[in-house]
C-alpha cells in the first residue's frame, strides 16, 4: 500500500511532546459512556494509532480487555509500555512500525482508531485494513474530529495548519458507511458527536486571533453545556460503531 500520510514522525514527536503528559486521565480517553455501551468487557482490543496508551490503559483496566497496539512513533516501546505498567497494565504487543506496511495474521474481538483515518489520502485502503484485523462478531470503533461546516470556516481564518494536517474529504459519515457496508461490517452506531466544542493545537500569534479563538471556545463550551443535538456543522466529532458479519 502506497503511503498517503499527510503527516509526519516528526509532527507527531513535536504535537505529544508540547501537548500531553503521560498520566491516566478519563479526560484523555474520550468515548467512555460509547465503550461501555456496545463493547462486551474482556476479550481482545487492538489499537491502530496507539501512542500514548490512553485508550488502551482503559480497555484494560476499565472492560477487562487484553490489549495490543500500534503506532509509528518509536515512543510506542519506550515510553508507553512504562506508562501502561505504572497503571498496573501490561500490553500482549506493542507494535512500532508504519501501518500501511503491516501484516499480520492475528485478528481481534475489538479494534479501535481514534483520531487516524483522516491523516490519510487514501484513508478508504486504511478502514478496509483495519476491518480486516477484527474477528467474525467483532467489533471495529473508529473516530476522527470533525472539520467541516462552520468548523472548516473556524480554522480557516484560526488554525490553517491543522487543515493542512487532516484529509477533510475523509470526514464524512456517507462515505464510512458506503465502505463499511461493503466490506462486511453492519452499522450499530454511526453519527456525529457531542454539539459543539473548539480549538487549537497552537494558539496564534496575532492577537485579534487569540481573542477570536477564546471567544468560540467559549462560546462552544456555552452550547454544549445546554444542548445535544450532534451535527454536521459544530459538533467535534464523528464516531462510527460496527460490526463484523463475514
Amino acid at each position: 500500500m502506497k503511503t498517503s500520510a499527510v503527516t509526519s514522525v516528526e509532527d507527531w514527536e513535536s504535537y505529544w511532546e508540547d501537548n500531553f503528559p503521560l498520566k491516566y486521565d478519563l479526560g484523555y480517553v474520550g468515548y467512555t459512556e460509547l465503550y461501555k455501551k456496545f463493547l462486551k468487557p474482556g476479550g481482545s482490543c487492538f489499537e491502530v494509532g496507539c501512542y500514548p496508551g490512553h485508550t488502551l490503559l482503559y480497555m484494560a483496566k476499565e472492560l477487562g480487555f487484553k490489549v495490543s497496539g500500534i503506532d509509528y512513533l518509536p515512543r510506542v516501546k519506550t515510553r508507553t509500555p512504562t506508562y501502561l505498567a505504572e497503571n498496573s497494565v501490561i500490553a500482549e504487543e506493542l507494535i512500532c512500525e508504519d501501518f500501511l506496511s503491516f501484516k499480520t495474521i492475528k485478528s481481534y474481538d475489538v479494534v479501535i482508531s481514534n483520531g487516524f483515518i483522516e491523516h490519510f489520502i487514501n484513508f478508504e485502503e486504511i478502514i478496509i485494513k483495519q476491518i480486516q484485523l477484527v474477528k467474525p462478531g467483532g467489533i471495529m470503533f473508529m473516530s476522527c474530529p470533525n472539520f467541516t461546516g462552520l468548523q472548516y470556516i473556524f480554522r480557516y481564518f484560526l488554525d490553517k495548519k491543522s487543515l493542512q494536517q487532516h484529509v477533510i474529504s475523509a470526514m464524512n459519515l456517507r462515505k464510512w458507511r458506503r465502505i463499511l457496508e461493503a466490506n462486511g461490517m453492519e452499522i450499530m452506531y454511526h453519527q456525529y458527536y457531542r454539539t459543539a466544542a473548539f480549538w487549537v493545537d497552537e494558539q496564534p500569534k496575532t492577537r485579534w486571533k487569540r481573542i477570536a479563538v477564546r471567544k468560540i471556545e467559549g462560546m462552544c463550551e456555552r452550547i454544549d453545556g445546554r444542548f445535544s443535538f450532534p451535527n454536521r456543522f459544530l459538533s467535534p466529532f464523528m464516531v462510527s460503531i460496527s460490526r463484523r458479519t463475514s
